[in-house]
């Protein structure tokens, strides 16, 4: 059996998986050096507010590429 590449999407999760997963296990644990992330990661409303800014705004920037590109 030939193994075949796997897609991108499967890709991008397995990376994020392999950096998420410890840091909740260090979270839940609570080592002194998870602590320390915690204490620097920005408060919730701050990624809130961040990604309700910059989705749109890429949104807008890819839209923007596609019909510069011709395809209406």
């Amino acid at each position: 059996m030939t193994r075949r590449p796997d897609c991108s999407t499967c890709t991008r999760l397995r990376g994020f998986f392999s950096v998420a997963l410890p840091l909740i296990a260090l979270i839940y644990l609570q080592p002194e050096t998870a602590l320390r992330i915690a204490g620097r990661l920005p408060d919730a409303t701050v990624i809130g507010w961040g990604i309700a800014l910059c989705v749109p705004l890429a949104f807008g920037l890819r839209y923007a590429a596609w019909r510069r590109a011709g395809r209406r």
